[in-house]
Parts: C-alpha cells; sequence; structure tokens
C-alpha cells in the first residue's frame, strides 16, 4: 500500500488489522505505522541488493538500497516469494527468521481448468504443419528478461532454429533478437501458452528473480513442456530436471533440447503432464490460506 493524504486518512478511519506492503523499496506504509500504530507485513517478491549485485548496478544500491534498508527495518514481518530470498535478507540484514516466512508465487485456478485452446494463434503465425512454436514471454523493461535474450541469441542467429522447424515466439516486447518473432503485448495470452509446443526460460544465473517467475508457473499449470536453465526455475520447489522440464545452460543445449522434444512426441506429453501435477500445489488459494495463518498467528503476539 502507498500511504498518501487521502489513504492516511482512511485508515484512521478504518483502522485496519494490519498492512501487507508490497515491495522492500516501498515506504509509504512508514506514516500509517508510525501515526496509526498499525503492524506491517512486507511482501518481497525480490531484493534491491540482491538484483543489483548479479547485474553489476551499483546505481540501483545508489538509489534504492536505503529504502529498502530503511522499510525492511520498519515491519513487523516479512513474506518472501522463495526460501532462496529469505536466506539472502536474513543473511544480508542480519534478521530474526522467526519474523521472515516464505509464502511461494502461484496460479488462479482457471490456469488448470480453463479448457484448452490456441488453434488460431498458429494461423495467425502462418505455422507450417510440423513445424514447432516455442514461446518465450519476456516483458520490455525488466533486466532479467533483457538477460534471457542474451542467452538465446547466438542461436536464433545462426539460423538453427528455423533449419529445424522451430518458430522461436516471444511475447511482451516489440522487438527482439533476428531470428526471434517479438508479438508485442497479447490479449489471449493463455491462448498463445495453449497455441505453443514447447515453453522456455532462458534466465542465465545472474538473471535473478526473487520468486517463482508467474511464466515459469502459467506453463506448468498450462501442461507445457519446458525447456529451462536452473535459475528459470528459481522458487519452483519440487521441480526436478528430467521430470518437470529438460535442462540447458547454454544455446547449444536449449537446440538439442528443443530438437530432442520435436522428434520425440512421447517426451513432450510426459513433460507436460508433470508439469501440470506440479503446478497444482502453486496455486493463489493455498497461499492465500498460508498468508492467513500467518497473519493471524503474528498479529496475538505483536
Amino acid at each position: 500500500m502507498a500511504v498518501g493524504v487521502g489513504s492516511l486518512l482512511s485508515l484512521l478511519k478504518w483502522k485496519p488489522d494490519l498492512l501487507y506492503v508490497h515491495q522492500t523499496t516501498n515506504l509509504g506504509f512508514l506514516a500509517a505505522r508510525l501515526i496509526v500504530a498499525t503492524p506491517t507485513f512486507l511482501d518481497a517478491h525480490s531484493s534491491v541488493a540482491m538484483e543489483a549485485r548479479a547485474f553489476g548496478r551499483e546505481d540501483l544500491i545508489r538509489r534504492l538500497g536505503w529504502r529498502e534498508r530503511l522499510s525492511i527495518r520498519t515491519t513487523c514481518g516479512i513474506i518472501a516469494a522463495s526460501h532462496e530470498l529469505r536466506d539472502f535478507l536474513l543473511k544480508e540484514y542480519h534478521l530474526d527468521p522467526a519474523f521472515c516466512w516464505t509464502v511461494p508465487n502461484g496460479v488462479p485456478s482457471s490456469w488448470l481448468t480453463r479448457h484448452h485452446g490456441g488453434g488460431r494463434w498458429r494461423e495467425r503465425l502462418e505455422i507450417v504443419n510440423g513445424n514447432m512454436i516455442v514461446l518465450h514471454s519476456a516483458p520490455a523493461g525488466f533486466e532479467a528478461n533483457e538477460r534471457s535474450l542474451e542467452l538465446i541469441e547466438p542461436l536464433a542467429k545462426a539460423g538453427s532454429l528455423a533449419s529445424q522447424g522451430i518458430c522461436l515466439v516471444v511475447s511482451g516486447r516489440s522487438r527482439a533478437p533476428p531470428g526471434v518473432r517479438a508479438l508485442g503485448v497479447v490479449r489471449d495470452y493463455i491462448d498463445l501458452v495453449d497455441a505453443a509446443d514447447v515453453t522456455v526460460l532462458p534466465y542465465p544465473p545472474q538473471a535473478v528473480c526473487g520468486g517463482a517467475r508467474n511464466k515459469a508457473l502459467e506453463f506448468l499449470a498450462r501442461g507445457k513442456a519446458i525447456v529451462s536453465t536452473f535459475e528459470g526455475m528459481r522458487g519452483v520447489d519440487g521441480a526436478m530436471p528430467g521430470v518437470h522440464y529438460l535442462h540447458a545452460e547454454s544455446a547449444g543445449e536449449f537446440l538439442d533440447a528443443l530438437c530432442r522434444l520435436r522428434s520425440d512426441s512421447t517426451l513432450k506429453a510426459r513433460l507436460g503432464a508433470a508439469a501440470r501435477s506440479l503446478a497444482k500445489g502453486f496455486q493463489w488459494s493455498a497461499s492465500a490460506g498460508e498468508l492467513s495463518r500467518i497473519f493471524e498467528s503474528t498479529n496475538r503476539s505483536v
């Protein structure tokens, strides 16, 4: 919650039991907590300190590091999106483990129950029968997404994909490396995911993310065969290479995995079924229930 004059007046009027604040650099709740004495929990999906080190961005520390430190020090509890992020915050800011929990990201149940679609996308992309659509979702404006494109750029430039009957598309941006088709922001994204034969999460080790990427959980929920780096599957507890996805860390390994999936429909189907089964443990309804239990137990001790 970003607390301005109007929202502060609302807090004084409604007297909420607690505040749940998004982003570690959000200081808007400070006035509310100090004046209204409202218990505040911080929803940590990433960390400026963690990203700055991974990306080599000292400017982030200079601009936002102090905000993150102050925000973390003035909250009574932190909800981290992954065990890795929780461990980082505990060590970086010397926090009490008793007041830092992990609640993973999730997907709406509709992603698991909606009828399969996507047929129109194959027509719109003019995909020749027998060719394979490979989807990467990389909205512009995020450092990690830019790094992911750097990993697949050599593969696309070499023309290896086209020669193998593979069409690599990327959503969320209007520009992409040569050999990759940029689709921009699409309204029927779930249909695009359904249309894809394979999905990829080509995130190198330095393209860090605080918790499970929404796109990873969405791909799993729609039963997609996935090729991913270890970083791409960060925060997806229980995901095993060779069972829920194929592991690759380089452009060459991605090409090998994609060619393997193109020629082995049984493997593709097996990975998709295992992915969907795993996704059932990452629903927002379960995360909401866990949050409620944390809030109730902590509120009694505040």
